[in-house]
């Protein structure tokens, strides 16, 4: 299995994007830089965090530049997913809650 650097054709060290999809998912997740640094030391305790630290957040930028379209339309499933889940466990309050949210939405997209 490939550590979380490694060196491409051009010598220059390249991130391996399963590291940096954890570190992504550590920032998301809301762990500042000191908890990261420290679980990066602890899942690859030969590799500088800075590197992955930095293509992490340069995933979040470009998660920031979705057009609107698309956005809208991840919001409606993802609403209409919380439905169904919470018809299916009973929860009849949350899924009307949800069924109003769609509402927005869609007269929003209209």
């Amino acid at each position: 299995m490939p550590g979380p650097m490694r060196s491409s054709n051009t010598g220059i060290a390249t991130c391996d994007p399963a590291a940096v999809n954890q570190v992504f998912k550590w920032i998301v997740g809301g762990s500042n830089e000191h908890d990261i640094r420290e679980a990066c030391e602890q899942a690859w305790p030969d590799t500088d965090a800075k590197p992955l630290i930095v293509a992490a957040i340069a995933k979040l930028r470009e998660a920031g530049t979705v057009d609107a379209e698309t956005v809208f339309a991840w919001c409606f499933e993802a609403t209409r997913e919380m439905y169904r889940q919470m018809v299916g466990i009973g929860d009849f309050s949350g899924a009307l809650r949800a069924v109003k949210q769609l509402s927005q939405l869609a007269d929003r997209g209209a």
